[in-house]
């Protein structure tokens, strides 16, 4: 029976970054793909670019170190959430530290900030780079990743990766995703660490200044203060605050405001773009498919249609006509291919797996047979990988015959007629075929 092409579970993604990797690989020169060629199955031409790619992956190792970056990726994922989650806590500790004095307006910028940076940037290589490669903690997260792998490919994986998210302009979503990801739970620690302090102990939050006005404390506080407000979180008065008569039931609302701030606009925004960027990843992804107008793609594309004539000769436009070898000299050999474990003759079989197919091939290339007798079980139905098989060893050996003992031999004989076989001879009797093996015997 012929093998299947590979029709495991892959993401997109995956797909897309072999493929990639492959064609950065063939820069340095084409590989040797022709075991992979013949296990190409029926399909577009995208779709069979994308499994000769998937099978010189598995070859190369390629999916084995995909493999990897998942348990990889995770690891560092999490170490980089933890490293901002302590960066946060940090934050935390220093405002809610011994002094139990907090500085509004430094808080808030504390503790959003550098969130609000980073988010910025993101936000404006959406417009500005959308086919970069990405940046930010989802980009040294992938970087991280392909370092800690040390696989013979993982440089060129992490490259194929970026590259094939910057052709689908995905890369700042994807990388975006991940940082967000990142943010989330860092946000997550912190507001545990400011619930935790308030509830605690008693902090009183302030407003010092030297150059800025009350106005100004007065518009922050109004403009900071109104969207947690209609989300629940009661506004602050900053008029008490900076008359400084503030009293406890004030300070309590400053404290929830600064809890609900960073609710809001740090864990809740970071929510909403990594919903975003899952939303943008379901639509966009199918662009990851490769573009068959690249030149790479045309080349390969230029040698599909003699694949699929060695891969058809059940298909009468797809037969050429059968070649023996000229001038083979080696021994005769007899060989059993697909019979039924029962048979105990001959001695030598193959079940037809693909690597047993390689190796036989392979030494009839090396010791090309004067004489070829390979035995069939009648009973069983020829298909595809039997006349690939026939095909290609009658191409080694200066003459090739079947042995089909019972019935069966006439729909085996129809058979090699309808496959453009007619050349390849067929025995139904023991003797008569080993006397044609061996003719001086």
């Amino acid at each position: 029976m012929a093998d299947a092409p590979d029709t495991a579970p892959r993401s997109p993604l995956e797909a897309a970054a072999v493929w990639r990797a492959v064609q950065l690989i063939e820069e340095d020169g084409p590989l040797d793909d022709s075991a992979e060629l013949r296990r190409l199955g029926a399909g577009d031409d995208r779709v069979r670019l994308v499994e000769r790619a998937w099978l010189l992956g598995k070859r190369l190792g390629l999916q084995r170190e995909w493999a990897r970056w998942r348990r990889f990726g995770g690891a560092v994922l999490l170490v980089l959430a933890l490293a901002v989650a302590a960066l946060a806590w940090g934050l935390a500790h220093g405002l809610l530290g011994e002094e139990r004095r907090i500085n509004a307006v430094a808080a808030f910028a504390s503790l959003l900030g550098l969130h609000a940076l980073s988010w910025l940037v993101w936000a404006a290589s959406l417009v500005l780079t959308p086919r970069s490669s990405g940046t930010g903690l989802g980009r040294l997260a992938l970087q991280l990743t392909a370092r800690l792998d040390r696989g013979p490919h993982a440089l060129q994986l992490a490259r194929a990766t970026g590259d094939v998210l910057a052709r689908a302009r995905l890369a700042p979503w994807v990388f975006g995703a991940l940082s967000h990801l990142i943010w989330s739970l860092s946000f997550a620690v912190l507001l545990l660490g400011l619930a935790l302090g308030f509830a605690l102990r008693a902090y009183r939050l302030d407003w010092e200044t030297t150059i800025l006005t009350p106005g100004f404390f007065t518009a922050f506080t109004e403009a900071s203060a109104w969207l947690p407000a209609r989300l629940g979180f009661p506004p602050p008065d900053a008029a008490a605050l900076l008359a400084g008569t503030a009293g406890p039931d004030q300070q309590r609302d400053w404290a929830w405001w600064l809890i609900g701030c960073v609710a809001i606009y740090g864990l809740g925004l970071r929510l909403l773009s990594l919903a975003a960027c899952a939303l943008v990843w379901r639509v966009g992804r199918r662009r990851l498919a490769p573009d068959l107008g690249e030149p790479y793609a045309r080349r390969l594309l230029a040698r599909l249609p003699a694949a699929v004539e060695a891969l058809d000769p059940e298909q009468p436009q797809a037969h050429t006509s059968l070649q023996s070898r000229t001038g083979a000299a080696g021994a005769p050999l007899l060989i059993g291919f697909e019979l039924p474990p029962e048979a105990d003759w001959p001695p030598r079989r193959i079940a037809g797996s693909l690597g047993e197919r390689e190796a036989l091939l392979a030494e009839l290339a090396a010791a090309p047979p004067v004489r070829l007798l390979i035995v069939c079980h009648g009973a069983s139905s020829p298909d595809r990988g039997t006349a690939r098989l026939l095909r290609e060893a009658a191409g080694s050996a200066g003459a090739t015959a079947l042995l089909v003992p019972g019935r069966g031999a006439s729909r085996w004989r129809d058979w090699l007629a309808a496959s453009g076989l007619a050349g390849i001879a067929l025995h139904e009797d023991r003797v008569a075929a080993l006397a044609w093996l061996e003719p001086h015997a």
